[in-house]
């Protein structure tokens, strides 16, 4: 076992980590595509909507939310989903083009996933040998959030890619040689400009460059490492992160006040109440154990813990550039109000990278136990393959939605009416599609609208009312913070 893990073998273990990555992510990677059914949309609440408005650009139409994650890149990506997407029907074989565009989307995440497993690698590689690259490689292959973002096309996989980009490229600039260094600063730039114009809380990735700046410099003293902050590359780095910023979101410069309506957009999302978030604890607790937890399993999250540990104790030069880059994303993310866990995805490179460090270290520290210890990280990894499994077979499988679907056709008598309750006008995605030989009709349960009267009159014979409403209103109760969810439960209860 132990040669296995050699330095001679990381190649080996690379090629694994790969082959494991891409299987699972392609596994029940067509979850939920349009099909007959629903034509119009997938089953992911984002997917076409945000086709939808990426065409509106195209159309000339800007509205604010071309700019609600921090510039206009991602729905450029979108749009060039939907053109390829045209041309690629016949071999991605969709119900129509939407499913078209959506799959392809999908498949280039997991394409820029499996490249974020390359350069974790590499990442790895640098600072702490051949095989902590090739170990933090195979962590960030099979952890769980990692798998599903490639599978969801949103802009939250590319952006783990672009965290992970930064991290290498703020190595290569503080080792390269001194006549050399320009071009890393230009290219760290750049790449920060286009990942905050895809996601403008990246920009707390220029922690890494900065610390690399930092341990460029020759001097010891306070005043000395002051004023290599006057440094020209560092002036030109800075310059390069506008310039990639304009490059990757040129509509910020043309409809400012469209930008500016969609960080209004933005912020209405992170300071109003998110009811799966209400009464589970402080931002702190909820991202450092509930989403981190989910995104890497438990087996993983406690192995990366260990190496978030070590590096806080060590602090070596790539300890301290990672964490200049992870602690600000990871303290700006306690603050939003929106506790999910695709936010957690730049983090995971990053984690990943500390994980396969402690399996190293430990190996070093205890060389006796080698065997016993790569033996540990070969049971954490199957036990979160086995998990990661169990969660793709069921996307692979018949969608909940289409079950619920036929129970009603077999067990609902013809003709019976039928109400479904959305929280928005666009809420198609976690309800069944009701046959068409059932009367349904759609109440919206938004502000204002608290439907009272639906439990006094009973105008309909059933109710379709879907679990990611209904738990939070069972869960919170009096205490749910929206006025209109507590009346509607409290009628529903009391009917």
């Amino acid at each position: 076992m132990t040669k296995i893990f050699s330095s001679g073998k990381a190649p080996i273990l690379l090629f694994i980590a790969v082959v494991l990555g891409l299987g699972l992510r392609l596994y029940g990677i067509k979850w939920g595509l349009p099909d007959a059914a629903h034509p119009g949309y997938s089953y992911h609440p984002d997917e076409m909507l945000h086709l939808a408005w990426a065409r509106m650009m195209v159309h000339g139409e800007i509205i604010g939310r071309h700019f609600m994650y921090g510039g206009t890149f991602y729905y450029t990506l979108l749009n060039a989903y939907f053109y390829f997407g045209d041309r690629l029907g016949d071999l991605l074989g969709g119900v129509n083009h939407l499913a078209n565009s959506i799959l392809l989307g999908r498949y280039f995440h997991t394409a820029v996933a499996i490249l974020t497993v390359l350069v974790v690698y590499e990442c790895g590689r640098a600072f702490f040998g051949k095989t902590a690259g090739a170990l933090a490689a195979i962590v960030l292959a099979v952890a769980p959030a990692h798998i599903l973002c490639a599978q969801r096309m949103r802009p939250d996989e590319i952006a783990a890619f672009f965290a992970a980009l930064m991290i290498l490229l703020s190595w290569w600039m503080m080792n390269a040689p001194e006549e050399k260094k320009l071009r890393f600063y230009v290219f760290a730039g750049l790449a920060l400009g286009a990942a905050i114009a895809l996601r403008f809380p990246l920009v707390t990735m220029i922690g890494a460059p900065i610390a690399a700046h930092v341990f460029s410099c020759k001097g010891k003293g306070a005043l000395e490492i002051l004023r290599f902050f006057l440094d020209r590359r560092l002036a030109m780095m800075l310059g390069t992160v506008a310039l990639g910023y304009i490059v990757a979101s040129p509509h910020v410069l043309i409809y400012p006040e469209a930008f500016v309506q969609g960080m209004k957009i933005q912020w209405s999302y992170q300071s109003s109440p998110f009811a799966d978030a209400v009464g589970a604890g402080p931002g702190i607790y909820q991202y450092g154990w509930i989403m981190m937890h989910e995104a890497l399993g438990y087996p993983i999250y406690f192995l990366a813990l260990g190496g978030v540990v070590l590096a806080l104790v060590r602090r070596s030069k790539a300890d301290l550039i990672i964490l200049a880059a992870g602690v600000p994303y990871f303290v700006l993310t306690t603050f939003a109000s929106w506790v999910v866990v695709r936010y957690t995805l730049p983090l995971l490179p990053l984690i990943a990278i500390f994980a396969g460090r402690f399996v190293i270290y430990t190996v070093e520290r205890i060389p006796r136990y080698k065997p016993a210890t790569y033996a540990v990280f070969i049971v954490l990894v199957s036990w979160t393959v086995l998990a990661d499994y169990a969660y793709l077979k069921m996307e692979a499988e018949k969608d909940v939605r289409n079950v619920t679907t036929e129970w009603i056709q077999r067990n609902l008598p013809e003709g019976s009416s039928i109400l479904v309750i959305r929280s928005y006008s666009e809420d198609y995605y976690f309800n069944p599609v009701v046959p068409e030989n059932y009367k349904t009709s759609i109440f919206f349960m938004t502000e204002g609208n608290d439907g009272q009267s639906l439990f006094r009159d009973y105008r309909f014979d059933y109710l379709i009312l879907h679990e990611l409403l209904y738990k939070n209103m069972e869960r919170l109760g009096a205490g749910h913070p929206y006025p209109h969810a507590r009346v509607f439960h409290e009628s529903l209860v009391n009917s």
